[in-house]
């Protein structure tokens, strides 16, 4: 596949041939891992910023509230970056702006 785009674009731009690199598969492998990685750390955002957005609601909240508003989170996927957006939207409408 790579090798394929790699004939495709130097086909598209034969003036500038030499300066498209080949496919190196260890540099693919390498430029994934890096992604990936960056998502990690991310996603691990993320989930520090929702549980400090929580914390911070349940000290504003009472018990009951806190688990109706765990009840609703858990209506929502999953995903670190719902969990984080919920918690501020939260925090936000107790703060009042």
């Amino acid at each position: 596949m790579a090798a394929s785009r790699w004939t495709s674009e130097w086909a598209r731009s034969p003036l500038f041939a030499e300066q498209i690199p080949a496919p190196d598969p260890g540099r693919i492998v390498a430029e994934y891992r890096r992604k990936a990685e960056g998502w990690e750390r991310m996603e691990r955002r993320f989930i520090r910023r929702a549980h400090r957005f929580r914390t911070l609601v349940a000290r504003r909240v009472s018990a009951e509230g806190l688990a109706e508003l765990d009840a609703w989170r858990s209506m929502l996927p999953g995903d670190p970056a719902y969990g984080a957006d919920f918690w501020r939207e939260e925090l936000v409408g107790l703060l009042g702006r």
